[in-house]
């Protein structure tokens, strides 16, 4: 799980949790300060109308809060306005020099502009003047890094922590700058100092959560935001928002079913600010999810989602990665055709950013997951081609991080063309395509963060299939039962599947015919639970395919075992196996045929009209939001009446508009609607039927 939101962090559109100092208490100001109104139309995008309406409120006696001058200057800057609201700031200063927030935001306004020199001068007198909040400080040393000088960032700190060891703001600066400087465990050792002076202090514990988060502890991750959420108040919307899209994340990496509700109860808070950034971050978030727990046509959704998010703030990076995201799942799903179109045209998007950081790293990923759709569909050529591409970008990385991913994927492309060179005889060519299979899931292993992670759980099947192959069924059945043992408790199932396979065959081979067809049996069950997932899904077909082998293994084994049976003069266990064989084969074909059924469905829905498609999507998007917050609402205490009864309401209206909407779908497409949504047969319509038969 850990590649699909990690791995794929060219496909969240950036690191998962990234310490941004816009993020601050709501201790200073006042609620009604305007500062939500500057968030809300910096969220839609307007951000010229966000500086005008920001240097509106301010006067020389301001006492506007300090994340409102960081979201001015932030849309001061994307407006192309800063000059000017640098003006407006410094006359208001020279009216009232002691007013230290104005001199804040002139000194953030400064440093946009590049008056470094003057803007960290003045950042260093607002830590002067007031060295118990965290902004201020936070804001110098993320300046300091900013212009490339961490050192200066360090004497500083060093400084302020010899005058007072106890000063909370201090070693939470001295966090951050460790953090900035990648020393993620020392960073987070030093934030559980800032914890433990200012316990109540939000800020410093969404950072704590944040920087575990990022040296990959990731259950001490999960109990600081819990721990966070306790002490953070209800205005504080952005706080809760991000520890809520952390939480989830972290969640969601560990096979946390509670996932989706934290990152939709995130989401929530994002429409009610109005801030379509977060609300994209969110829905990517939630895909990989959705993903993670094989609920394929809902990840579906919300990477769409994203996509006409970041489509509508021309966010031209996140477009790309959202794109990479919904092709890769295609690709996982068996939807190759989809899946070639999505990465396209991700590539197109991607390849227009410089080879350096961050972008150099989507191009690693982009290529690596051409290389395995190619792959799975037999162009083993093209698919060493882009393989290579892969790396040649993983060679511009500085500094270079190899991925797991991508040893994996060239692992598995070994594999193929093993199987191909062994079923035409060439058993040479087998052997040395799967010494070379080898030598790439160690590579992978090195690579190994000890946490059992998606990459860890692919290479652990990569490994098992390998020795298997190879005739090492002793350590064959080591990797496969590892795998077992960390798909536990319906995590992961789309891997449990392949470790129960695994066995089966081993046993199998082993004479243990009696383990293997009870592994046989489990594991096409849980094959099934994750392909019941698909449903809605424009692959359902395709993903049986490569997976039908395991059924035909298990009619082969229940033949064998017919044969012994009846050798040994029990009929009736011979015909129970023999019974039990034709069942599975039918299932397999059945399958096979109800996907077909399927596919006619998947082909009317193409035609349906594109504004019925938009209308839809608002819909389920309203509903999903309306329930989420009427589950918080619900578990509030005490539980406000009045907002559950609101929201309520709202589930019905979205309800009746769905219904409507099934009534105009009838009217343009009969055939979809009557597949999709058919109506309930009238008693005359029975009685016809009846009397027909």
């Amino acid at each position: 799980m850990f590649a699909l939101i990690v791995s794929c962090c060219f496909l969240s559109g950036g690191a998962v949790f990234s310490p941004l100092f816009i993020k601050a208490s709501a201790q200073a100001g006042t609620q009604h300060d305007g500062y939500h109104d500057l968030v809300r139309l910096i969220g839609k995008g307007e951000h010229l109308r966000a500086v005008e309406f920001g240097l509106s409120l301010l006067s020389p006696k301001t006492e506007q809060r300090f994340e409102f001058f960081e979201r001015l200057a932030q849309a001061a800057k994307l407006s192309g306005r800063l000059e000017e609201t640098r003006i407006v700031l410094a006359r208001l200063v020279l009216q009232n020099p002691a007013n230290v927030r104005l001199s804040y935001g002139l000194a953030l306004v400064q440093l946009e502009s590049g008056n470094s020199q003057l803007a960290i001068a003045a950042l260093k007198e607002c830590v002067r003047q007031l060295p118990e909040e965290p902004l201020p400080m936070l804001s110098l040393i993320h300046a300091f890094h900013r212009l490339a000088q961490p050192q200066a960032a360090a004497d500083f700190l060093a400084e302020a922590l010899k005058q007072n060891p106890e000063n909370f703001v201090a070693r939470l600066g001295k966090a951050l700058h460790l953090n900035l400087l990648k020393e993620y465990q020392s960073a987070v050792e030093e934030v559980a100092i800032a914890v433990r002076l200012a316990p109540t202090n939000s800020l410093t514990c969404l950072y704590q959560s944040q920087f575990m988060f990022q040296a990959v502890r990731l259950k001490e991750t999960i109990g600081a935001a819990k721990q966070c959420l306790l002490v953070t108040g209800e205005p504080e919307l952005e706080i809760r928002r991000d520890l809520l899209l952390g939480l989830g994340t972290a969640q969601a990496i560990l096979g946390e079913t509670t996932a989706s509700e934290h990152l939709l109860s995130a989401r929530a808070i994002s429409v009610s600010l109005e801030d379509k950034p977060n609300q994209r971050l969110a829905s990517a978030r939630l895909g990989s999810t959705y993903w993670a727990q094989d609920f394929y046509s809902e990840a579906v959704s919300e990477y769409k989602q994203a996509i006409a998010l970041s489509i509508e703030l021309s966010d031209r990076l996140n477009e790309g990665t959202a794109l990479a995201n919904l092709g890769s799942l295609y690709l996982t799903i068996g939807n190759y055709e989809a899946a070639e179109k999505s990465l396209r045209q991700s590539w197109s998007i991607l390849s227009t950013f410089p080879d350096d950081e961050p972008y150099v790293t989507h191009k690693v990923n982009i290529w690596a997951r051409i290389g395995i759709l190619q792959t799975e569909q037999g162009n083993f050529e093209n698919a060493i081609k882009s393989y290579n591409e892969s790396l040649r970008y993983e060679e511009l990385r500085k500094p270079q991080a190899p991925q797991a991913s991508t040893f994996n994927a060239l692992a598995g492309l070994y594999l193929k063309t093993g199987g191909h060179s062994q079923a035409r005889g060439d058993q040479q060519q087998a052997r040395a395509d799967y010494v070379q299979a080898r030598t790439l899931i160690e590579k992978a292993r090195s690579l190994d963060s000890g946490q059992m992670l998606e990459p860890s759980l692919i290479t652990l099947a990569l490994s098992g299939e390998v020795h298997f192959r190879c005739e090492e069924l002793a350590e064959a059945e080591k990797d496969f039962q590892k795998l077992l043992e960390h798909t536990e408790h319906g995590k992961n199932p789309h891997h449990r599947w392949k470790a129960l396979a695994g066995l089966a065959a081993i046993w199998e081979k082993q004479h243990q015919r009696d383990a293997a067809l009870a592994f046989y049996r489990q594991a096409i069950k849980e094959m099934e639970s994750v392909r019941v997932r698909l449903a809605g899904v424009e692959s359902r077909a395709l993903f049986f395919q490569d997976k039908v082998v395991t059924y035909h293994r298990m009619a082969g084994l229940l033949m064998k075992l017919k044969k012994d049976s009846a050798q040994k003069g029990d009929l009736h266990a011979a015909q129970t196996y023999a019974t039990e064989a034709l069942e599975i084969t039918e299932r397999a074909r059945a399958r096979s045929l109800l996907d077909s059924l399927s596919q006619i469905t998947r082909n009317l829905a193409t035609e349906i009209p594109q504004d019925l498609k938009i209308e839809r999507l608002q819909i389920q998007t309203r509903f999903s939001e309306t329930e989420s917050k009427l589950r918080i609402a619900t578990a509030e205490k005490p539980m406000n009446t009045k907002k559950v009864k609101a929201l309520e309401e709202d589930l019905k209206r979205d309800i009746e508009a769905l219904s409507q909407w099934q009534i105009r779908l009838r009217q343009r497409n009969p055939k979809y609607a009557d597949l999709q949504y058919p109506e309930p047969l009238k008693l005359e319509q029975v009685q016809q039927m009846l009397r027909g038969n």
